[in-house]
């Protein structure tokens, strides 16, 4: 968000200034917001002046509670928590000369250009340009005030402007001082956004736009809904850390977040929920389970396990993390299969285990600090012992994920490596992340701290590294690809922080809505 911001912001200035020859300096306020969640907005003022042929911005949260503060070739990003006096995240911007050579590069939309997106509609003059991989339309409403900016998922208003700079710096050093004298600690290392190719066309012009509620318009959209007819079931498979078995169901946004959101190709949806805690891939109850419920709707599925084939025929599967495991392992076992009418889609898989397994053994031992510094381990120790639940009495880490050891086979024989060649002939297509902060959320500094303790010398989602992880022979960094590298953490893969407001390469959630 806090690039994105910048872009639209610099957008509005380098736009309007175009056509109104508004001064060098000026201010505005803005609303930004999720399209597929309005309730979810952030609210702030920002100065943006001209310095040479560039841009420059600063902005502030101007709500009570929000939490944002950049600089914009000034100085660090600042995601500041007011309540807590804690600095959340603290990172370098992109140079302004990388935002506005884009925005120099805008077109006007054509008049006659047929248009899906019901608030592209609204707009009556339109500029399209493209940042971080993404195609976004800047769009004036009445005398250019307010203006809209509008990406796939997100929309910025800006609500008013001042010919006057606001007094930020002021702003700033007074939220700092109230917690601490020399402000907030730097928690992340400085980070540049990448160049990322824009996808072939842009999401307004594209009838995808009606499989959306929050983009379709249903003028443009009449008699282009996606039927029934030809939507596939699709199945949810998920990972560790689930405290209990219980009955499927059609949403579990408590470990998919709003994945149900970005899956329109999908006719119905099952999420399993099964006790991942206690047990690991190489329970055989748990096995036939993952198989029963993608055999829903089946004849196949009254069959006993393991005496007969017993393929599933017609899905689409999304298995996370270790329900990779489990369900490569079910094969193996004969307790299902997949037929050419279905499709495995891999999210985070650990297909050759991860170190992380003997870090959580030390981090769950109360006794043992490992050379730690005592406070830092005692935070991590909480963190993964009750927030995540990765811990159970006796100092002990739960079974599971004794089970994702690179090195683990069970009783049988079958080793978790060997999981990897089942996939590799069975996936159609993955998404892994190689950022252990990933997207700005409550784990994201404990994941960060524990992947460095981690050591994995390779990029890695903060508990599975890339090289377990990608078992395609390519990966894209635009979320329309079939196998997805992506900017983002473990839990991010599941959808369940749901999608980076700018750039095609923090987009999880949008990674599922073109799998078939």
């Amino acid at each position: 968000m806090r690039a994105l911001l910048s872009l639209l912001l610099l957008a509005y200035a380098a736009y309007v200034n175009s056509i109104l020859q508004l001064p060098e300096s000026f201010s505005v306020q803005f609303i930004a917001a999720h399209r597929s969640e309005s309730k979810q907005q952030y609210v702030g003022i920002a100065n943006v002046w001209k310095e040479g042929n560039d841009w420059s911005i600063e902005a502030i949260s101007s709500k009570e509670g929000q939490t944002f503060h950049y600089a914009n070739g000034i100085t660090n990003v600042y995601m500041f928590d007011d309540k807590k006096c804690q600095a959340i995240q603290t990172v370098s911007p992109p140079f302004a000369s990388e935002l506005t050579n884009s925005l120099y590069q805008a077109q006007i939309v054509p008049a006659d250009a047929r248009i899906f997106d019901t608030e592209v509609r609204k707009c009556k003059q339109k500029w399209t340009t493209t940042f971080a991989g993404e195609h976004f339309v800047l769009c004036d409403l009445k005398n250019f005030i307010p203006a809209k900016i509008l990406g796939q998922d997100i929309v910025i208003e800006i609500t008013s402007y001042s010919f006057e700079l606001a007094k930020i710096k002021e702003q700033i050093t007074d939220k700092f001082s109230r917690c601490s004298p020399s402000g907030p600690d730097a928690v992340f290392n400085a980070w540049e956004i990448p160049y990322v190719a824009p996808a072939d066309s842009s999401w307004y012009l594209s009838p995808t736009s009606c499989d959306y509620e929050w983009t379709r318009d249903t003028v443009a959209c009449s008699g282009l809904y996606r039927s029934d007819d030809s939507k596939k079931v699709c199945i949810f498979l998920h990972g560790a850390g689930v405290a209990e078995t219980k009955n499927a169901t059609h949403r579990y946004r408590s470990y998919w977040g709003d994945v149900h959101k970005n899956t329109p190709q999908c006719s119905e949806r099952w999420f399993v929920k099964y006790d991942t805690k206690m047990n690991g891939w190489d329970s055989v109850d748990m096995q036939k389970a993952y198989c029963d419920l993608a055999l829903v709707g089946q004849q196949e599925r009254h069959i006993r396990p393991g005496f007969s084939q017993r393929p599933i025929k017609n899905k689409i599967i999304f298995a996370h993390s270790m329900g990779n495991l489990v369900l490569a392992a079910a094969i193996k076992n004969n307790y299902c299969t997949i037929d050419e009418t279905t499709s495995w889609y891999a999210a985070n898989g650990p297909f050759m285990g991860s170190q992380a397994s003997t870090w959580l053994t030390k981090l769950c031992n109360d006794k043992e600090h490992g050379g730690v510094v005592f406070e830092t381990w005692r935070m991590l120790q909480h963190f993964v012992a009750n927030v995540l639940g990765f811990c159970i009495k006796g100092g002990r880490p739960l079974p599971v994920f004794v089970t994702n050891d690179k090195d683990f086979c069970n009783k049988q024989g079958l080793c978790v490596k060997e999981l990897r060649d089942i996939a590799k002939t069975k996936v159609k297509g993955s998404i892994c992340g190689d950022s252990s902060s990933g997207l700005l959320s409550y784990m994201s500094v404990p994941l960060t701290t524990f992947s460095s303790l981690v050591s994995y010398h390779e990029p890695n989602d903060a508990i599975v590294p890339y090289s377990s992880c990608a078992i395609q022979d390519s990966y894209g960094t635009n979320f329309s690809a079939l196998s997805y590298r992506t900017e983002t953490n473990h839990m991010d893969g599941a959808c369940r922080t749901g999608d980076g407001m700018y750039g095609a390469g923090r987009k999880p959630c949008s990674w599922y809505r073109n799998k078939v």
